[in-house]
């Protein structure tokens, strides 16, 4: 069988398959490792089902225990959710839809990467939306492309606090996936009618109808197959317990993400030769730079605040009286992600640009102790006795939580093989907090989050008291010294589940490049790689929207070096 395989249906892997069977000469086979999702995955208030240890739909990767950060976690390991699910890590999400900011693809471009800057990656962002949130400006949003945005319409009992606060603080009220990046709002969500739309749904699902598309789930690629002239001819993948090939007429596309797509390129002898060698396999083409580069988002995990009793708490999502209003209305708190207020975005002095937010804070609407324990610590992977002794005592209460990230990180990390075997989990180094900047970075955003809920809207209007309580492994420490938080930091802050850059694009005069600018692995013949992996630099927001575009850039590149335009 003569087709063109592209692996992963995820956020990237849905819009490439989609696109490219526009070209009816084209057979394009989709093959994901996972199966459909499970209803609940469609009810944007239980969100968080996807990160429940043990459910099928995760690939529940673990990090190699870190030197420099998550001191009060399990193993001082770090729990990366990835969705092994048709939709990907779009089923298993929180739905954010944040596009980044002008200088994140600017800078790209910078590098050498042409075609990547800010003005051209606009055009598939408008090409693939369906705006139907509450900021559409033509200049900046689409109508009428498959993926649906939404804005929030929750009210909390902390939105109006929210908002206030903001103009207390000086800030405007911005669409961040517009001119200006700085400033707050509500989230914009990918949601139609008020349910999830995985990228699957919005790209892969509507046109199965297809001749020359199809979707093949529980299919596990486990390598690419190069011919003696290094042309990448197909794919071996794991179906219905059975090895499998299949064959490639055009071009072999990976969008398995930051963690597999390198995992594979380094199984199929694609990588730094001596890591090769080490396990046995046979190096084809000696890349130094796959699995080089792994950047992600650290976030403060913990800092929370009482509030005035308002008779809610955060198990009244699962209520009668909510989940009526959901199945009836499409409304309550159910329509949104669980617990969310809002974000704030702010520039501390970690970015140069100072229109690009460096550091971005998310309201909750919930303390961290608020589902008792069930989810929470497992889920990010907490230390039970670090849970019992500093968020147990406020089981119960009524309060919020303010999560910091870091949006412009310089730490750098790696992905590589554990073994030979493809079924093993690759060894996922993030080398968190290695850059003291990306504390003190941190150590500052906790310090604003302190201010943020000093302001008359939270400390009057909402009763808002800091939970100040001494953490564990920094209780030696003077509590709000910046050596204290320091501590904190380097104790508490955990990953935003936004791994990217293992597969570098850049131009050849890099030599840890991995991908051209046109996404072609380098010293391979009709092979790309199409994911979150090629970005070069990490966005400044949340990477599943700008993964999306990727997907749509890709795939132009392909059709225009095979003359086919629509």
């Amino acid at each position: 069988m003569k087709l063109h395989p592209a692996v992963g249906s995820g956020s990237a892997g849905s819009p490439v398959g989609a696109r490219l069977s526009e070209n009816p000469a084209w057979e394009v086979l989709v093959l994901e490792a996972g199966g459909q999702p499970p209803p609940v995955s469609y009810i944007p208030g239980l969100s968080n089902f996807g990160i429940v240890w043990g459910n099928p739909y995760n690939y529940h990767y673990m990090s190699t225990p870190q030197k420099f950060s998550h001191y009060n976690f399990r193993n001082k390991e770090v729990p990366f959710h990835r969705g092994k699910v048709i939709g990907g890590s779009s089923v298993i999400n929180y739905l954010f839809y944040n596009r980044g900011s002008r200088s994140d693809y600017d800078r790209w471009a910078a590098l050498g990467n042409t075609g990547w800057d800010y003005e051209t990656v606009l055009k598939y962002y408008r090409k693939m939306e369906d705006y139907n949130g509450n900021f559409f400006n033509e200049r900046y949003h689409g109508k009428g492309g498959p993926l649906s945005i939404e804005s929030t319409v929750i009210k909390t009992p902390l939105t109006e606090a929210f908002f206030k606060a903001g103009e207390e603080l000086g800030l405007q009220r911005v669409d961040y996936n517009a001119e200006k990046h700085i400033g707050y709002n509500l989230p914009e969500m990918n949601t139609r009618n008020r349910e999830r739309q995985s990228s699957a749904d919005a790209f892969l699902k509507p046109n199965l109808e297809r001749p020359n598309l199809k979707l093949q789930s529980e299919s596990r690629v486990i390598k690419v197959l190069l011919d003696d002239d290094l042309r990448a001819v197909g794919v071996k993948y794991i179906h219905q317990n059975q090895i499998k090939q299949v064959f490639a007429r055009k071009e072999v596309i990976l969008s398995a993400g930051a963690f597999d797509s390198p995992k594979l390129l380094m199984l199929s002898g694609i990588g730094p030769k001596k890591h090769l060698e080490q396990h046995g396999i046979r190096c084809r083409v000696d890349l130094p730079g796959v699995g080089q580069n792994a950047q992600d988002h650290l976030r403060i995990y913990g800092l929370s605040w009482t509030m005035r009793p308002t008779n809610t708490n955060v198990l009244e999502v699962f209520s009668r009286e909510q989940s009526k209003l959901y199945r009836e209305f499409r409304n309550g708190s159910l329509s949104g992600p669980s617990a969310t207020v809002g974000h704030y975005l702010m520039n501390l002095g970690g970015n140069p640009d100072p229109g690009t937010p460096d550091v971005q804070f998310l309201v909750t609407t919930a303390l961290l102790s608020g589902d008792r324990g069930f989810i929470t610590p497992v889920a990010f992977g907490l230390r039970r006795d670090v849970y019992q002794d500093y968020f147990q005592p406020y089981e119960g209460q009524e309060g919020f939580s303010i999560f910091p990230l870091a949006n412009s990180p310089k730490s750098r990390g790696y992905v590589a093989l554990r073994s030979s075997n493809p079924l093993d989990p690759p060894v996922i180094e993030p080398k968190f907090l290695v850059h003291s900047d990306d504390v003190e970075v941190l150590v500052k955003a906790a310090k604003v989050a302190l201010r943020i809920c000093e302001t008359p809207a939270f400390a009057e209007g909402a009763g808002a008291k800091f939970i100040d309580r001494p953490l564990p492994g920094c209780k030696h420490l003077a509590t709000g010294s910046d050596e204290y938080w320091r501590c904190y930091v380097r104790s508490m802050s955990t990953s935003a589940w936004h791994n990217v850059g293992t597969c570098k694009m850049s131009p050849a005069s890099d030599p840890m490049g991995v991908v051209s600018p046109s996404l072609k692995v380098r010293g391979v013949k009709g092979l790309r790689v199409i994911d979150a992996s090629i970005m070069p630099y990490i966005t400044t927001g949340n990477t599943n929207a700008p993964t999306i575009m990727i997907g749509e850039r890709g795939v132009d590149f392909i059709k225009e070096e095979y003359g086919f335009k629509k």
